[in-house]
């Protein structure tokens, strides 16, 4: 019988402790005035946080008793963004049954309803969520006299913790603030055993899963540098897998963590709306490895596949980029670059791992060199202060032996291309230096971007061969099948819009003095110009050109502060080789010898249709002692036929005078001259540059099977596709055009008129 009267006691002894426990918490839910002390008291000392407790507390008695608490809020410490760290619509506590007994309160699992935590640190990197344990301040927890016993110090064995319905958000330093909803986290906890998390949150509509495993919660408090706190995490959003792998020495404090971070990003630009400040949408596929020590990367490796540099360069491309550091090494960086149809190298290093983290911003030690076919380009120096790119100071070198193997359209006798400067944001000239076989170009220049971007300084040259920077000439290509190409503008003038603002833009003073200046096979001994730009006026003043025996004066303004601009262009040119000129502006070689030529113009508009319409002034042309291309002038005089040049291909060019005088558009010729050999032109009328239309009378006279002719003419329509008519209103009848055999070309046909168009064309007004 002693069997079942043991048993019997010990039923009665578990029913008695079962009615004790039922009744202590009874009369805590009778009066929650006593829970509510408590439970501030046991977050106190567990925290040294205030805790608020603003809404309803209650407890369901079960096997496992829950405490539900409402309105919840645990203070920040001073100092921080808001008074309180988080804050929780509902919280439910199970609570283990045995340690109520002894009046203590150990968590079984904790239930957190649309909380608000917002994470963050102050200046000096200490962060809200550390705890400071501390003893509970009587005088601020005013906990009853009748509510205060002998219970042991508060303890904790939390076994699972599951989040619904929240937010959690992370306040940087700068003031950038990072907010995730959570849907769902929970953290099951077994005493001794590792701490398991699930969840999914959402960032910017990105729904990312959570997976991680910590060590045991209860080593929370015990965990030091000896014996630190392990864990891990995987987060996967899409095909973006980011895996966390580390010890934590003082997990509570947010100290003394060493983690291995690595990211696996197939597609950043489907991050982009998360990490707005970074340029994702133009990267290729990316990986990278960090290791990460209390706030600082110990060791870095990333890859990336590609990144669109189109911003910067149309077209550049950056591939297989890598970028690698250990410790206090340099940042290794390497990749393959390519634009214009070229592909480049570019290695080096740039700056250190603390720099790259922020915790060390100057100077940043910079040396790259980029390489391509035989080219090489070096920058070397340092940056004070990268994140603003201020207080550098670079040393540029670039060596091209030859430009053509680099770039498309280079001049093809361009070679051992030199190139040397120095960059600084300071206030100072940046001095530069490039020489090539085609010459030399040196100076120093000041930029400065404020108040508003300007430049001044100096630019001159020894020595410069212009004909060697010629472009290579276009070489066709065979027509491709396809739609008729489009008919030609209807306007021989463009009416494209010129680039005026850019002298709104930026200020300038910049003087330039070349030397020895070879164009079009001529040498030019000196040019001197001043380029003025200021308040949207631009002023070249002086330009003058020196050649052997030749001078040429001119000053252009371009006054673009107006709604219209105006353009006005004076020249003074009174002995210019006409060969080289006629090259230097792009025109086919009709005549050689000297030109003589004067100019005031005015135009206004923002396009050349426009200044030519509005065009306003005078210029006088004269030229004599040349050489005439019989064949091109020929080509001309084909719709008059039998009209010709005869003699050989060229012929002597005694004299060419015009003078235009100009009026809202219209250019007046009176007269125009040319006299040959065998061809004498007479020339009168307007030419309406708005309408792009001409009506003049032309008196060519030659010679035809040793017969005189004059052939009055009447030339008029658009300048494009003029029609040529004899105009008999002067001589009476077709006889008249007929003068006298071999005088035609003398007195009898009208005489010499180069004397008077010659004087009329030097006039200045």
């Amino acid at each position: 019988m002693a069997r079942p009267r043991r048993k019997l006691r010990i039923g009665l002894a578990i029913a008695a402790a079962s009615v004790a426990i039922i009744a202590g918490l009874a009369g805590w839910a009778l009066d929650p005035a006593a829970l509510k002390p408590r439970l501030v008291e046991a977050a106190a000392r567990a925290t040294g946080r205030t805790l608020t407790i603003s809404g309803r507390i209650g407890i369901k008695l079960s096997l496992t008793p829950t405490i539900s608490m409402e309105d919840v809020a645990l203070s920040n410490p001073p100092g921080f963004s808001r008074p309180d760290m988080a804050k929780v619509g509902r919280v439910e506590m199970g609570l283990a049954l045995l340690p109520l007994l002894r009046h203590r309160i150990e968590v079984d699992h904790i239930t957190l309803i649309r909380p608000d935590i917002l994470l963050e640190t102050d200046r000096t990197g200490l962060a809200n969520w550390a705890v400071r344990r501390q003893a509970p301040n009587a005088a601020s927890i005013q906990t009853p006299p009748e509510a205060r016993t002998a219970a042991e110090p508060f303890t904790t064995s939390v076994r699972d913790i599951s989040v619904e319905d929240g937010q959690v958000g992370w306040l940087d330093p700068s003031g950038h603030q990072f907010v995730a909803g959570v849907r769902f986290l929970t953290i099951a906890a077994r005493t001794g055993g590792p701490a398991l998390a699930n969840g999914m949150v959402t960032f910017d509509g990105r729904s990312i899963g959570v997976t991680a495993q910590t060590g045991a919660l209860e080593d929370l408090r015990s965990a030091s540098g000896e014996a630190p706190f392990p864990v891990a995490a995987k987060l996967v959003s899409g095909d973006t897998i980011i895996t966390v792998d580390g010890k934590i020495a003082r997990p509570l404090e947010g100290r003394g963590y060493a983690l291995n971070i690595d990211a696996d990003v197939p597609n950043p630009a489907s991050l982009a709306s998360l990490l707005p400040r970074l340029p994702l949408r133009s990267l290729g596929a990316l990986a990278v490895h960090a290791e990460i020590n209390d706030n600082a990367i110990t060791a870095l490796r990333a890859k990336l596949a590609s990144a669109d540099l189109g911003t910067f360069v149309h077209g550049a491309r950056l591939e297989d980029a890598t970028l690698a550091a250990s410790g206090t090494s340099p940042l290794k960086i390497s990749g393959r670059l390519s634009a214009a149809g070229f592909e480049s190298g570019i290695s080096g290093t740039v700056g250190d791992l603390a720099w790259l983290r922020g915790g060390r911003s100057a100077p940043v030690t910079l040396d790259l060199e980029w390489n391509a076919a035989s080219a090489r380009a070096n920058v070397k120096g340092t940056i004070q202060e990268p994140r603003r790119f201020a207080g550098f100071a670079l040393d540029v070198a670039v060596h091209v032996p030859d430009p053509a193997l680099v770039t498309n359209g280079a001049p093809p006798q361009l070679k051992s291309v030199v190139f040397q400067t120095r960059l600084t944001d300071s206030n100072g000239p940046v001095p530069f230096q490039l020489t090539a076989n085609a010459g030399d170009l040196e100076g120093e220049l000041t930029i400065a971007r404020i108040p508003r971007f300007s430049i001044v300084g100096a630019v001159s040259s020894r020595r410069l061969d212009l004909d060697m920077l010629r472009p290579a000439p276009a070489v066709p290509s065979a027509a491709a099948p396809g739609p008729a190409a489009p008919p030609p503008p209807e306007k021989l003038i463009p009416g494209t819009k010129l680039p005026f603002e850019l002298i709104g833009a930026a200020d300038a003073d910049v003087k330039f003095n070349f030397g020895h200046l070879r164009l079009s096979h001529a040498d030019v001994a000196a040019l001197d110009a001043r380029v003025l730009i200021k308040d949207g006026i631009l002023r070249l003043d002086p330009f003058t050109v020196t050649m052997p025996d030749q001078h040429l004066n001119a000053v252009l303004v371009v006054d673009a502060a107006e709604r219209l601009p105006q353009v006005h262009l004076t020249m003074d040119a009174p002995n210019l080789a006409l060969g080289p000129l006629l090259s230097g502006l792009g025109l086919p070689q009709v005549a050689t010898g000297t030109i003589e030529t004067h100019a005031d113009l005015t135009g206004t508009g923002d396009t050349l249709q426009a200044l030519a319409a509005s065009l306003d002034g005078w210029a006088g042309i004269a030229i004599q002692s040349g050489q005439l291309d019989a064949r091109m002038v020929n080509t001309w005089l084909e719709q008059l036929r039998p009209l010709r040049i005869d003699g050989g291909d060229s012929t002597d060019l005694r004299c060419f005078a015009v003078r235009a005088d100009a009026s809202a558009g219209v250019v007046t010729i009176q007269p125009a001259a040319l006299n040959t050999a065998a061809l004498i032109l007479e020339a009168s009328g307007d030419i309406d540059l708005g309408h792009e239309t001409l009506a003049l009378r032309v008196r060519p006279r030659t010679k035809i099977g040793g017969t005189g002719i004059a052939l009055p003419l009447r030339v008029s329509g658009p300048i494009r596709a003029p029609s040529a008519k004899i105009d008999i209103s002067g001589s009476g009848s077709l006889a008249g055009l007929l003068l006298g055999g071999k005088d035609v070309m003398g007195a009898a046909g009208g005489g010499d008129p180069c004397p008077a168009a010659l004087l009329r064309a030097r006039e200045a007004k």
